[in-house]
């Protein structure tokens, strides 16, 4: 690792006692701030301020990286941050998942590298290097392995890996333009790995083998399936915010901006029958009003997260989750709630809302940590362990989801009358 500028290179072959140096530079260090940049939203997280803002509140409608490094420098202007001395979290807009497979043969029992590897994911802007974490899992007869140790002597296997790249075009431009703006960040973390170790630093989620990450955005949402803080797959559907807001449009009739104001306000709420009569008067124009019952407005919120979340699962392949994080580009009021009723886990609400300085640097240090063991060398078992087998799909996810919404769920919840 070498400084320049004030900002810290990191280089794709600095060894654990540079990560080491790094970790103590940046571990609860209050002169750092940290930047999360998606494609609706800009969240500045501070020892001394945390703001959020939003592009659309901003006037901005569309958003470049151009218009991103400038309006950064002006909030950080504003907000007294300094631009030499913060980390940026950029969203998925910015990498590239790459899957492959290949097929060996195992001929001897050797030390190799663990398959599960964050490569560089701290990396400086200048860096030019392009693969920031990759995932490698093995399939023998059919069998997913995750000990390469597990595998027999002289038998063919695939592996099957997952790379994160930066994307060239963006990554490229927007570090450009930042630095256009003298914004010379520190380091750069994808989203995706933050966001596993968000779900990994709290206490009760630490020793899930997989976690998954929704991710609602206005006009997508990604599912993405960690194991621990590493990516293991990931897929995007050409739906989000938009559909929800679309749906309680038409059901209220109402404008689309009355709906996602009632979606932030209000959002989803478990309501006794004792506020059946509970309503929202809406102004139209003038002494004009629509009204809006509470209970009317949870349902379509829920049967678009149900829909929403079987689409996601059918497009993944896996089972329902035991560990989930939410997030969102805009706040909703129960979305943690809601997540428990229709996917049976007890999820992370990844809301910026619940984000101070003190989590974030948490969150980044369960990262450093993990980079550390990433770069140690596995020794070879002379004994094979059990195969560790992935649990099939009996049934579909949406199916799963309404079984749960008849059997527990539904009793207790009020429908609209027809």
């Amino acid at each position: 690792m070498v400084a320049n500028r004030g900002k810290f290179v990191v280089s794709l072959s600095f060894d654990n006692n540079e990560i080491i140096k790094f970790m103590r530079k940046i571990k609860f260090n209050k002169s750092v701030s940290y930047v999360f940049l998606t494609k609706d939203n800009m969240y500045i997280s501070s020892d001394k301020i945390s703001a959020q803002i939003s592009y659309e509140k901003q006037n901005v409608l569309n958003i470049t990286e151009k218009v991103m490094a400038v309006l950064l420098r002006k909030k950080a202007e504003d907000l007294g941050v300094d631009t030499s001395r913060i980390v940026v979290v950029l969203s998925e807009d910015y990498y590239l998942n790459k899957h492959t497979i290949k097929t060996f043969v195992k001929n001897e029992n050797k030390e190799k590298r663990k398959p599960l590897r964050l490569k560089n994911v701290f990396s400086a802007g200048s860096d030019k290097e392009r693969s920031v974490s990759e995932y490698s899992e093995f399939v023998y007869q059919g069998q997913y392995i995750n000990d390469y140790s597990a595998l027999p002597l002289l038998q063919n296997y695939f592996e099957c890996t997952n790379v994160l790249e930066k994307r060239s075009d963006k990554y490229d431009n927007l570090i450009s333009e930042l630095e256009s703006n003298d914004i010379f960040p520190m380091a750069v973390i994808p989203f995706t790995e933050f966001s596993a170790a968000w779900i990994d630093s709290h206490k009760e989620h630490q020793n899930s083998e997989q976690k998954y990450v929704i991710n609602i955005s206005q006009s997508t949402t990604t599912i993405s399936v960690y194991n621990g803080v590493y990516l293991r797959k990931s897929k995007t559907i050409s739906s989000g915010l938009d559909m929800i807001i679309e749906k309680i449009s038409n059901r209220f009739n109402i404008s689309f901006a009355k709906s996602r104001v009632l979606i932030e306000k209000y959002g989803f709420v478990f309501l006794p029958a004792k506020y059946v009569n509970f309503v929202i008067e809406i102004p139209v124009y003038d002494d004009i009003v629509i009204s809006v019952e509470l209970p009317d407005l949870s349902y379509v919120l829920r049967e678009s997260m149900r829909d929403l979340f079987a689409d996601l699962f059918q497009q993944i392949g896996n089972d329902l989750p035991e560990s989930v994080g939410v997030f969102s580009s805009i706040e909703i009021p129960g979305i943690t709630q809601l997540a428990h009723l229709l996917l049976n886990a007890e999820p992370v609400n990844l809301s910026f809302a619940n984000l101070d300085f003190e989590n974030t640097s948490r969150i980044v240090n369960v990262l450093l940590d993990e980079e550390i063991k990433s770069k140690e060398i596995v020794p070879v078992k002379t004994e094979p362990e059990p195969i560790q087998v992935e649990e099939e799909i009996n049934m579909g996810f949406k199916e799963k989801i309404t079984d749960l919404i008849n059997s527990r769920i539904k009793p207790f919840l009020l429908e609209p009358e027809i």
